[in-house]
């Protein structure tokens, strides 16, 4: 179960009553806002994966048969962020997800479907 809250002082209270996972609304237009406010170009890239079917797309997919026994960086056309593995979630930079096997889902970033790649800038 998912649940939105606004004010982060109820995220206990609702994961104390079995939210499997709680978004904080308030919480998450401040870090955007504060990101954007830093680095346009970082609150634009983050506002990019939180828009579907555009530019950037981030997505939670299962190993494929291919894929079975290769490392991280072997993955082509998308940025491993992160191996849910006997539910277990494991980032890129930690130990335990080197070698991806069979039943492990990935949560990668990719180019989102339809998109054009930018003309290269130098």
């Amino acid at each position: 179960m998912v649940v939105a809250v606004r004010d982060s002082d109820n995220v206990a209270l609702i994961r104390q009553s079995g939210a499997d996972a709680v978004v904080t609304s308030s919480d998450a237009v401040g870090r955007l806002m504060g990101l954007s406010s830093i680095s346009p170009e970082l609150g634009e890239v983050i506002e990019d994966l939180l828009t579907s079917s555009a530019g950037l797309e981030i997505v939670q997919r299962q190993v494929t048969a291919e894929e079975n026994g290769k490392g991280l960086d072997e993955i082509a056309g998308e940025k491993v962020l992160a191996v849910v593995r006997n539910r277990t979630l494991r980032r890129y930079y930690e130990t335990g997800a080197d070698v991806l096997r069979t039943g492990d889902e990935l949560v990668v970033v990719r180019r989102a479907p339809g998109t054009q790649r930018a003309p290269r800038v130098e």
